[in-house]
């Protein structure tokens, strides 16, 4: 169910500035897929950023979606994968470099574990709301995971995540405001649908906001088995796992708080089946909405019986919580 997840196609938040963004795979990228990686470099100036390398990209065809932006106190860097050597070469054709830009591009093969092994080494503990904080599980000593699996520290809860190839880490603004949204309504639901569950990273937040029995939903197999992973890394377990497209899903059970962090298109095609699974009175969070779509958005769920009761704005994506009215 987890489509790509546009986490690093926004800027990061200055509290993420240290911080790069989870890797965006091609659709046809497996976990033992070799990549070429293509990145447009160029020095840090304060009249540029890397807006300009992003633009580069989608004058030669690339989404916005597929770019990954990095920056560091020297580079900005933006970069885009692929898993078929001769798509990158096509790509690389297209590319159109502004002169005296002082654009220079790097290309790199690389295996999926290389890979990993570069992207663990960059990703450090963050805040995600104002009660969790994400810790990698990779940075925490094992026996420290036996003792406590995730513990608080002045009053923070501490989740440790190890997302490998999955969506969700928490970086991106998506979904931070769904772990927000989720959070706020804390203590007020016992069951909890999650589709598109990617890392399982919100079906944690929901099982510490007092969530029993907790669902997930996702098109992709290894996300499920990563999800899992995470949830016992943490001291809960799913309920039920689907591995399945939630449009053909023919469960019809309820719940008190399904969650969806997709893309504004999926959201509107899935909008009447989400709406069936949330119990009257109950809650329906979506995100993953572009801030050119949440008019539109709101419009469309606005049509069926539901309260708009609170509304997440980023710098290009949002979030709204909905009640199902009795």
């Amino acid at each position: 169910m987890k489509r790509k997840k546009p986490d690093a196609t926004a800027r990061l938040s200055d509290s993420q500035q240290r911080m790069k963004p989870r890797f965006v795979p091609p659709k046809e990228f497996s976990i033992k897929t070799s990549l070429a990686e293509i990145a447009l470099v160029m020095p840090r100036s304060r009249f540029s950023g890397p807006e300009v390398l992003t633009g580069v990209w989608l004058k030669a065809g690339v989404s916005e979606e597929d770019v990954v932006e990095y920056s560091d106190n020297r580079t900005f860097q933006a970069s885009v994968y692929f898993s078929a050597r001769r798509e990158a070469e096509r790509i690389l054709r297209h590319l159109d470099i502004p002169r005296q830009s002082r654009i220079r591009v790097v290309k790199k093969f690389l295996k999926s574990a290389d890979w990993l092994a570069a992207w663990k080494k960059n990703i450090k503990p963050f805040r995600l709301t104002k009660t969790f904080d994400v810790v990698p599980a990779w940075t925490v000593p094992a026996r420290k995971k036996r003792k406590n699996s995730s513990g608080t520290s002045r009053g923070r809860r501490k989740i440790l995540l190890d997302t490998t190839m999955a969506f969700g880490t928490g970086l991106h603004e998506t979904t931070r405001f769904m772990a927000v949204l989720i959070e706020s309504r804390a203590g007020g639901f016992k069951t909890f649908l999650d589709v598109g569950t990617g890392s399982g990273l919100l079906s944690i937040v929901a099982s510490y906001g007092g969530a029993k029995q907790v669902d997930a939903i996702d098109i992709d197999q290894h996300c499920l088995t990563v999800a899992k992973q995470n949830l016992a890394r943490n001291g809960f377990a799913f309920r039920r796992c689907y591995k399945g497209d939630f449009l053909t899903h023919s469960a019809r059970r309820q719940y008190d708080f399904v969650a969806a962090n997709l893309f504004t298109r999926d959201l509107l095609a899935m909008r009447d089946q989400l709406f069936r699974r949330v119990k009257p009175g109950k809650f329906l969070a979506v995100s993953g909405i572009a801030l050119e779509n949440l008019s539109a958005l709101k419009k469309s769920f606005g049509s069926l019986p539901l309260r708009c009761r609170r509304v997440e704005r980023g710098k290009k994506w949002a979030a709204v919580l909905y009640q199902r009215k009795e």
